[in-house]
């Protein structure tokens, strides 16, 4: 429906607010946008063509991106069958004082394995499922039917949103085989595509091991997936880039100084690592993402800190 330039036009009448006065495109791109979810909901029922402008998929994308970002957390709750997905809240979000609120709750989903727009790929030994914890639904994910697999097992390596189409895709590849698939949600077509060139850090049995996301976290940044490869050796080696727009890889540098137990992360709007070594946490952090530059921003002594009396 189109409300761009539309403005309002209402009987005068003592209950009038100050949206009365703005243009129509305003209150809904400008100001309803902005709201959370559930407040968005209650506005719908205030006129219909609030109600006809939020339900767009545009809107709720919109919407949905500018929501603040929350950890998941895999809390088991005691006296409660199951494993429920939680969420972090810090004493700023909302009046009350509850940090952990639940998301998804059953007792077949053990892993997540991936996210994006507030979506969640879960998953248990064998199956997949995405889910939309705003609306506590999940539905199957179809692994790829691809008859010259010859059985192989997929595991998902990325989950995505590709801008061009507006579709959410799964990459998936299968242990051992060079080749790997792009499945659509919703979709039973799947595409091949080829692993990258293996970086000539990687030891063999890197090479032909998994990247997935139960393994190596990806990181959602600049609009392609990272992964740090070789988190089964020694120090980690290089990072694995997936462009989301061409779907193509590549590879990029990562720091020269990494210790065991690597992980990567975004923070403050920049690709980050942490590492565990010798007693110590590090995080360094990307100065210049073209040229690919590090620096150590952070180093944590765990040895000189108090033990916490909750843990």
């Amino acid at each position: 429906m189109e409300y761009r330039r539309q403005s309002i036009t209402m009987t005068k009448r003592s209950r009038g607010t100050v949206l009365d006065d703005l243009p129509e495109w305003i209150v809904i791109e400008e100001i309803l946008i902005r709201l959370p979810p559930k407040d968005v909901l209650r506005c719908r029922a205030v006129r219909k063509l609030w109600c006809s402008a939020t339900s767009t998929d545009k809107f709720m994308l919109d919407n949905c991106l500018r929501q603040p970002s929350l950890p998941v957390i895999n809390q088991d709750i005691p006296g409660q069958e199951g494993v429920t997905f939680v969420v972090f809240h810090d004493n700023g979000v909302g009046a009350s004082n509850q940090k952990l609120w639940p998301i998804i709750q059953h007792s077949k989903f053990h892993n997540l394995l991936g996210g994006c727009d507030g979506f969640l790929i879960l998953s248990d030994a064998s199956h997949f499922w995405i889910c939309n914890p705003a609306t506590r639904r999940c539905a199957p994910l179809p692994q790829p039917q691809v008859p010259s697999a010859g059985g192989s097992c997929f595991y998902i390596a990325g989950f995505y949103r590709h801008h061009p189409s507006g579709e959410y895709r799964v990459l998936w590849f299968s242990h051992g085989h060079e080749r790997g698939y792009i499945l659509s949600a919703g979709s039973d077509k799947p595409r091949m595509i080829r692993r990258p060139s293996v970086s000539s850090c990687l030891s063999k049995f890197r090479r032909e091991g998994p990247f997935d996301s139960c393994y190596s976290s990806q990181v959602n940044h600049r609009g392609s997936l990272h992964w740090l490869t070789g988190i089964y050796m020694k120090t980690a080696v290089d990072i694995m880039v997936f462009d989301t727009i061409t779907e193509t890889f590549r590879w990029m540098r990562s720091p020269d100084q990494l210790g065991c137990r690597v992980s990567l992360l975004e923070m403050g709007n920049r690709l980050a690592s942490c590492s565990n070594n010798d007693g110590s946490i590090e995080i360094w952090v990307m100065q210049d993402y073209e040229a690919e530059a590090w620096a150590l921003n952070y180093r944590i002594n765990l040895v000189a800190m108090k033990t916490s009396p909750y843990f």
